[in-house]
């Protein structure tokens, strides 16, 4: 690869003319067919396999009436493995350029992946940024007016001792001008004079020191006020905290109660109908008849569904007969007013001698839900 392709000369041979007519066909088709879209790789490949094989087809028909030694023949073998080795990589040069585009395409569409998941992240951002922006918006005027007080203060401060140096040099210069003036001679009226401007320099320490202390309150309000806020974001993350476990907890105690509920309406319906098969049966059997029964309304029923509601009606059964009212969409307080007819024979009815009412909710897709039981002695 890579490297210029040799100049064959080959002596001559005693080939026939059929034989120089099959070497040329050969060569037409190894060297002389190039796909259209090669790569610059590809196209100097074929070119110097193409050159190597005109090279040998040249120099084949100059020879073709003059007599090849076994080295001469020899040597033209090693150029058509030389030859085939030629197309051979050019063969898997074109194997891997196809592999390195199909690879570049994956590339091409993770990064158009990862392109979207940027944009989705930097549109979140923006609308958390959007939201936040009234409160940042007014904790920055709240600074700013904190720092105009602050530098108001430093500057009192700096005006305040500049005065107070100031006057303290003008105390010192007259101080140390009298004394020279009057070698040390201090008399009554220049000790009250010294004590006023004392009394003075005194009064303009304390104003910069309570200057320094108003400063340093300011200080520690902002100090404070950030410390309220932080605490005030804890305490309103652990309310939050606190009620979605609090609403967890009340869902989780609203199903343990109605399961508890449902429990103790079935043990009480089992413990009706073990006490109304110990009556004597002897004391129930009536005659042949009708028995009638209206089914008015439900209240307060369980809700069932995902909306809170429910779609109730009420199956009867007795004696192998069941008729049901009309269902009642999304209530839970049901009026049928619907009334129902059984045959009755006390002399041939076994078992149960009750009206079987079951309260149901109805649902369009699976089965339907049992609300409640309960059993009526006839």
């Amino acid at each position: 690869q890579g490297q210029e392709s040799p100049q064959v000369k080959l002596p001559p041979s005693p080939l026939r003319q059929k034989d120089a007519g099959d070497l040329d066909l050969q060569n037409t088709d190894l060297f002389e067919q190039n796909e259209p879209g090669q790569s610059s790789f590809e196209q100097k490949e074929s070119a110097r396999v193409n050159n190597l094989g005109a090279d040998i087809m040249q120099e084949s028909r100059k020879s073709l009436v003059q007599p090849w030694t076994k080295d001469q023949e020899s040597e033209l073998q090693q150029l058509k493995e030389q030859l085939s080795a030629a197309l051979k990589k050019k063969q898997e040069a074109d194997d891997a350029i196809q592999l390195a585009k199909q690879q570049l395409d994956a590339v091409q569409q993770q990064t158009s992946q990862v392109n979207i998941l940027v944009d989705q992240q930097v549109a979140l951002q923006e609308q958390i940024n959007t939201q936040l922006q009234p409160q940042q918006e007014q904790s920055e005027a709240e600074r700013v007016q904190i720092e105009k007080k602050v530098k108001a203060l430093s500057k009192l401060k700096e005006d305040n001792n500049a005065a107070y140096d100031s006057q303290l040099e003008t105390n010192n210069q007259s101080i140390s001008q009298q004394e020279d003036n009057q070698q040390w001679e201090i008399t009554d009226e220049e000790e009250i004079e010294r004590e006023k401007r004392e009394q003075e320099a005194r009064r303009q320490q304390e104003e910069n020191e309570n200057a320094q202390s108003e400063t340093y309150l300011i200080n520690q309000q902002i100090k404070e006020q950030e410390e309220q806020e932080r605490k005030q974001r804890e305490e309103d993350e652990e309310d939050e905290r606190r009620r979605i476990e609090d609403e967890k907890r009340r869902r989780d105690y609203d199903e343990k109660e109605r399961k508890r509920v449902q429990e103790e309406q079935e043990e009480e319906q089992r413990r009706k109908a073990v006490e109304e098969q110990n009556i004597n049966e002897d004391e129930n059997e009536l005659t042949k008849g009708n028995v009638i029964i209206t089914i008015f309304g439900v209240k307060n029923v369980a809700a069932m569904d995902s909306n809170g509601k429910s779609d109730p009606f009420i199956e009867l059964m007795l004696n192998g007969q069941k008729q049901k009212t009309k269902k009642q969409k999304d209530t839970l307080n049901a009026e049928f007013n619907e009334t129902f007819q059984f045959n009755y024979d006390g002399f041939e009815t076994s078992g149960e001698k009750g009206i079987s009412l079951e309260l149901w909710d109805y649902d369009t897709i699976g089965d339907n839900d049992q609300i409640g039981k309960v059993e009526i002695p006839v």
